[in-house]
């Protein structure tokens, strides 16, 4: 008898030694350079355990899972299959918002792809997806920059907006 490998256990147990060991050596790290791969690492840490546990055990998994449904038979696995077609729209998605945000600067740009995509994706209203966006982007622009100390990249077009729109120089590669 044959056990089908699977391998997306393999990948999430990778991903969660990968990000504890990063955690791990992080804690010797000056404080001010600690906070941010604390403030990213322990979330992402506990997320990637409830799907490993989900993985470790399918029968804990709920997402696809309808009421009063009982598990699958030991034994018995339902392949599910994706069309490519969403995959690659949203794949398409994330390509022109790091494309616009390298001309445009991540300020100006993060609001308007944060509202389109709520819009045309999520079936938001324009009333809810814009107010959505722009305190979504103030918020991370004021953490960011705030706590963080760290600049925001303003964009390759001339400066139009002084800190906000444009000026940034392109790193020597």
């Amino acid at each position: 008898m044959k056990f089908p490998i699977r391998t997306s256990l393999f990948f999430t147990t990778f991903l969660l030694v990968f990000v504890t060991a990063l955690l791990v050596v992080a804690r010797d790290y000056p404080p001010n350079v600690r906070m941010a791969p604390s403030v990213v690492g322990i979330p992402t840490w506990i997320l990637l355990f409830i799907l490993w546990l989900g993985e470790v055990n399918p029968g804990w998994r709920l997402l696809n899972k309808k009421r009063g449904e009982g598990s699958s038979q030991a034994g018995e696995e339902e392949a599910e299959f994706t069309s490519w077609g969403p995959v690659l729209n949203v794949l398409a998605w994330i390509f022109l918002f790091y494309v616009f945000i390298f001309f445009f600067g991540f300020i100006l740009v993060t609001p308007v792809f944060l509202a389109a995509f709520l819009i045309r994706k999520g079936e938001v209203r324009w009333r809810f997806a814009v107010p959505s966006a722009i305190l979504s982007t103030l918020i991370f622009w004021g953490l960011v920059e705030g706590v963080f100390k760290i600049d925001l990249w303003l964009g390759l077009v001339p400066n139009m907006i002084p800190g906000i729109l444009g000026g940034s120089t392109l790193p020597p590669l």
